[in-house]
C-alpha cells in the first residue's frame, strides 16, 4: 500500500511540475511581450534554444518538489550527501551556484526572443538583451516549419500555422 501511495505522490508531483510549466510558459510570455516586444510588432517568437533549458529546469522542478514533499527521498538524499564531506563543508556555495543557475536559465529563457514588426527584424538573445535590429535587406535566409501530417492532438495545428521559425542574417560589422 505504500509503494502505491509513493507512486501516487510521484505521479502528482509530475503533474503539478507540469502546471507549473505551463503557468511559467505563460509568465514568460507576458513578460517578453511587456519588456522585449514593441506594439507594431506583426510577428514574435522564442527562439528555439529555450527549449532545451525548458527541459533542465522542468527535471530540476520535478526533482525538486519530489525532494520537498516525498520524506523517503529526501532521508536517502540526506544521508547520501552526508557521506560527502565536501557537500557539508561548501553547502552554501552549492546552494548559491544553484540559485545563480536558476536565474542564469531565467534569463536566457526571457531574452530569447526574435520579434518581427512592419520595418525591421529585431533579435534579442542573451548576450543581447535589448535586440539587434535587421532591415529585411539583412535577412539571409528564413527557415520556417508548419504543420505537418504527423502531428497528434497536443501539437496539432491549422495550415500555415508556423511552429519554428529560425532567421539567419547578414551580419554587418
Amino acid at each position: 500500500m505504500e509503494k502505491i501511495s509513493s507512486a501516487l505522490k510521484g505521479l502528482f508531483l509530475i503533474f503539478v511540475a507540469f502546471i507549473l510549466t505551463i503557468i511559467g510558459y505563460l509568465l514568460f510570455g507576458y513578460i517578453q511581450r511587456i519588456v522585449l516586444v514593441p506594439d507594431d510588432f506583426l510577428l514574435w517568437t522564442v527562439n528555439f534554444s529555450v527549449n532545451t533549458v525548458v527541459v533542465i529546469v522542468e527535471l530540476a522542478l520535478i526533482i525538486g518538489l519530489y525532494y520537498l514533499f516525498h520524506k523517503p527521498f529526501r532521508d536517502h538524499i540526506k544521508s547520501v550527501l552526508l557521506k560527502i564531506t565536501f557537500v557539508e563543508k561548501f553547502r552554501k556555495p552549492i546552494i548559491r551556484s544553484i540559485i545563480a543557475i536558476i536565474l542564469f536559465c531565467f534569463y536566457s529563457m526571457i531574452t530569447a526572443v526574435t520579434v518581427i514588426t512592419p520595418d525591421k527584424i529585431i533579435d534579442h538573445s542573451f548576450l543581447h538583451p535589448l535586440g539587434r535590429e535587421f532591415t529585411y535587406k539583412d535577412v539571409v535566409k528564413i527557415d520556417a516549419k508548419v504543420k505537418g501530417e504527423r502531428f497528434l492532438i497536443p501539437f496539432s495545428y491549422s495550415e500555415g500555422e508556423f511552429f519554428y521559425v529560425n532567421f539567419k542574417f547578414k551580419l554587418v560589422t
